[in-house]
């Protein structure tokens, strides 16, 4: 109703300004009513996703990958767009890499937009398809970006596995040991040198046991390993590199790894009471507790604290003994000021992550 009354302001304004007198009844009921069906369109217009430009690899040898290319996320509608998740799916999503943090969990308003850099990183021969998936609240359309990518085995090395995935480690902590294989698919020897690690995010990854770096005969092997030690929370991707003397690109081995932390958020981290006459109760306040991390976070009894944690009653039965997983997890917890004395009293509740 308010944009209805605005929209009347407005018009009976114009219409004065043109002379009032000019325009009879009929054509400002018309006028008005124009405003007020437009206003209408406008209010049920459903929200909308615009991904671009679709990427243009270039055909790779297996085990390489391409510069990254960026791909925008634009909300194209008149309405919030909550971006929960973006992934690769489709026939091969695995010879494909995405960087897509920035993207995650968003709230795009009408008009913002947020990027994102994938890669084609094949791992087997032959064309490669996949798709950049956009998963929304509501499932706004359109939700993914074809993805087409051609790789060949020009390559004089082969290994074995073309990429390691090691999947969610604590931040920390690190994962175990693994091997992988290197083949030479030439009929001459080459001279190999010591693997080193590049990429995005090199430091995440360490090298273990290499027989690699030596004269490799003809059709033979070596072998090398790494393990992943997640520095922060979130997607780490690098590639173990060799040369193999013939000055061409480096043979590289992908590896990825995502690192988790646990962490909770409170909404609202401040609960204000009203001033009350001393033993008088005040109304319950509600705080609602999530897992703002990457990890599962087990809660076993939230506790207050603090030099006057006696003047305040938390009632928490839903937080107690809880496990929540990354988000949305959530549970809500209530809490009320008893005023005992009349001095101001505070009350602190530690971060739940200190309760864990």
């Amino acid at each position: 109703m308010k944009g209805k009354v605005e929209f009347r302001g407005k018009l009976f304004a114009l219409a004065s300004s043109r002379r009032e007198s000019q325009i009879s009844p009929r054509r400002k009921a018309l006028l008005f009513a124009g405003f007020i069906v437009a206003l209408s369109l406008v209010a049920k217009s459903p929200p909308s996703l615009r991904i671009s430009p679709v990427p243009q690899f270039p055909e790779l040898p297996v085990g390489h990958q391409s510069p990254l290319q960026a791909v925008s996320i634009l909300n194209s509608g008149w309405g919030p767009v909550h971006i929960q998740e973006v992934r690769l799916t489709g026939d091969s999503p695995r010879d494909f890499r995405s960087l897509s943090e920035r993207c995650a969990d968003q709230l795009l308003l009408p008009g913002r937009s947020c990027t994102l850099a994938l890669s084609f990183a094949p791992q087997s021969s032959g064309r490669r398809n996949a798709e950049l998936s956009v998963i929304s609240e509501g499932r706004v359309l359109p939700n993914y970006l074809p993805l087409i990518g051609v790789a060949d085995q020009r390559s004089s090395l082969e290994s074995c596995p073309a990429g390691i995935e090691f999947g969610n480690e604590a931040v920390g902590v690190a994962s175990t040991w693994r091997q992988c294989k290197i083949r030479n698919l030439t009929e001459h020897a080459l001279q190999i040198s010591s693997p080193r690690i590049t990429g995005d995010t090199p430091n995440d990854f360490q090298l273990g046991d290499n027989t690699c770096a030596s004269r490799l005969p003809a059709g033979g092997s070596c072998s090398v390993s790494v393990r992943f030690i997640p520095r922060v929370s979130g997607e780490r991707r690098a590639e173990v590199v060799f040369d193999d003397g013939s000055g061409d690109v480096p043979h590289g081995i992908l590896v990825s790894g995502r690192g988790t932390a646990a962490d909770l958020c409170m909404d609202p981290e401040l609960v204000s009471f009203p001033g009350l006459p001393v033993g008088q109760l005040s109304q319950f306040e509600s705080v609602l507790v999530r897992n703002c991390g990457s990890a599962d976070v087990h809660i076993a009894e939230p506790t207050s604290g603090g030099n006057a944690a006696g003047d305040f009653i938390l009632e928490a039965t839903p937080c107690n003994s809880v496990m929540l997983a990354p988000l949305p997890s959530s549970c809500l917890t209530t809490l009320q000021m008893r005023r005992i004395l009349s001095t101001f009293k505070g009350l602190g509740i530690p971060r739940p992550s200190q309760a864990l």
